[in-house]
């Protein structure tokens, strides 16, 4: 709904919207596992912040290591499957995989989790008025910027992460894995231009911060107001 009132396309938002929760899924059971191991438990909001971290970043190296074999960057459903494939054995030999019975999320860590996400929307969306999707004839809007990583993301998740699509025989020399991600999702759901650069890539980038953020300052202190503090700091620091 809200990449839709941010002028996505139904479709497209559909299609993206699927895309990442299926590798935060995948990341969530990853870490939930990993977790597990240390007989530790994760709650609502760990696994949120922790699977799209986890989720995306596995996403994006399977994408560029099997791109020999499935080109334009689909080998980001590699670790959704890779993560059915496991809870399907696991249900085969009767040891389901659920979220924990501690997996409950506070007051304490919800509230000040919806303040940062508010906040950082806010801020978010008087950003993204200068990022139309509907093309107005002019480009004044855009940073110039984001054109280079439009193109950026298309050259990673097409050609690989060592050729270039801004001249041939060349080496990319450009810290990609943010905009790798955001190709490999354009290319992958046929999203318009722009649409997971300017609209999904922030709101990713929101949620996930906000999460791992209460999440940490919890694990350190109880003081209640310390989570409060820290998602306002990281929010307004941009």
């Amino acid at each position: 709904v809200l990449l839709v009132l941010l002028q996505v396309s139904l479709r497209d938002a559909l299609m993206l919207s699927l895309a990442v929760v299926a590798q935060a899924l995948a990341g969530a059971f990853f870490w939930q596992r990993l977790r597990g191991r240390g007989g530790r438990s994760a709650d609502l909001l760990e696994l949120t912040g922790m699977g799209l971290a986890l989720g995306t970043i596995l996403a994006l190296l399977a994408g560029v290591i099997l791109l020999p074999v499935l080109p334009d960057g689909w080998g980001w459903i590699a670790s959704p499957v890779v993560a059915l494939v496991w809870v399907g054995v696991r249900r085969a030999r009767r040891a389901e995989w659920a979220p924990d019975a501690n997996s409950f999320l506070p007051l304490a860590a919800a509230l000040p989790a919806l303040a940062g996400l508010l906040l950082g929307l806010g801020g978010l969306l008087l950003s993204l008025t200068r990022y139309p999707l509907v093309w107005s004839g002019e480009w004044s809007g855009y940073h110039r910027d984001m054109v280079f990583f439009e193109a950026l993301g298309t050259s990673v998740s097409r050609f690989g992460s060592w050729d270039s699509i801004f001249m041939s025989g060349a080496e990319i020399r450009y810290h990609w894995f943010a905009y790798g991600w955001v190709g490999q999702l354009t290319n992958t759901t046929g999203a318009a231009p722009f649409a997971a650069l300017t609209r999904v890539l922030p709101l990713v980038a929101l949620i996930a911060v906000v999460a791992l953020a209460v999440t940490w300052a919890r694990s350190m202190t109880r003081v209640r107001w310390v989570p409060w503090l820290v998602v306002v700091l990281i929010v307004i620091g941009g």
